[in-house]
């Protein structure tokens, strides 16, 4: 199965924290557990695991023009939201 749908870009100054990077995917996918978000390669390793770090202090780079950014991957995994208060819709036959 290609997942390349579930693909998305945004642009991210490199003083956001990874906190803020986790909102915006709580915001896109809605209820969620276990986040867990990796550098290049969703390997434990690449792991991003203080949400009070920056980018720039996880290593990323940035670019001074909006026209030619530095581009760089990170790769996430999470479980849908709380098992203990499962949504309604998925219960209807």
């Amino acid at each position: 199965m290609d997942w390349g749908f579930m693909d998305f870009k945004m642009e991210m100054r490199t003083d956001a924290h990874l906190f803020s990077i986790k909102t915006l995917l709580v915001r896109k996918h809605g209820k969620i557990a276990d986040l867990v978000i990796c550098r290049d390669a969703y390997q434990e390793q690449n792991e991003l695991t203080d949400d009070m770090k920056t980018l720039k202090e996880y290593g990323f780079e940035g670019g001074s023009s909006k026209e030619n950014p530095p581009i760089h991957n990170l790769y996430y995994n999470f479980k849908i939201g709380d098992a203990s208060d499962p949504d309604p819709l998925l219960l209807c036959d």
